[in-house]
């Protein structure tokens, strides 16, 4: 066997070793049979090197852990690399419990896909660890103590209203008083628990 590019002999032997030719190359097989006496007709087969595919590149969810106010991104943090040394480009996709572009809501499940290609052929998907949506915690809100300019005598009471929650969950109020640098749990301060002339603190 005898394997030429060119017509350049580039192997003597029925093997062709790994990364002779580039993608493309043609070459042709030569093979001759042989007895101990003889040599027969050389049969000739033409062949070519064919396109590989990229492996496949390296991904994450950016960043690894949030709510739904986060802005999270599917990230390519390896390349894939063509074994042809051809440029690669990436196509990434951020998946939603399994769904490209679903709504991100608390507890959904995100993964990040990606693949590369040269142009030719693609590399197989990639797929990262899941990252699982976390709580969010309400915001705003308006809190008010009644009466509005009370007197030693009267009981006073914090009122909270108007938070919203970013997943949509109920709001609960847990409230506290700051008298003096004392803390004092609940929603209302009785008399006695504050004097005239007490900064008042709700919370």
């Amino acid at each position: 066997c005898i394997f030429l590019s060119d017509g350049q002999e580039i192997s003597n032997g029925c093997e062709l070793p790994a990364l002779t030719l580039t993608k493309g190359a043609a070459f042709t097989c030569e093979v001759t049979p042989r007895d101990d006496a003889d040599s027969g007709v050389t049969v000739e087969v033409a062949g070519s090197i064919h396109n590989q595919a990229p492996s496949p590149p390296v991904v994450e969810v950016s960043p690894g852990a949030g709510d739904v106010t986060t802005t999270f991104q599917c990230l390519v943090t390896a390349d894939a690399v063509d074994p042809d040394g051809d440029d690669v480009t990436h196509t990434a996709t951020l998946m939603v419990n399994g769904t490209p572009g679903g709504t991100i809501k608390k507890g959904s499940e995100l993964t990040c896909e990606a693949s590369g290609s040269d142009g030719e052929a693609s590399s197989s998907v990639a797929s990262s660890a899941p990252v699982v949506v976390g709580n969010a915690a309400p915001v705003g809100g308006t809190v008010t103590i009644e009466p509005a300019l009370p007197i030693a005598t009267d009981t006073l009471t914090c009122a909270a209203s108007d938070a919203t929650d970013p997943d949509g969950d109920k709001v609960t109020w847990t409230y506290a008083w700051d008298v003096a640098g004392e803390t004092i749990p609940g929603p209302t301060l009785a008399p006695g628990e504050f004097q005239a002339g007490d900064t008042v603190t709700c919370f």
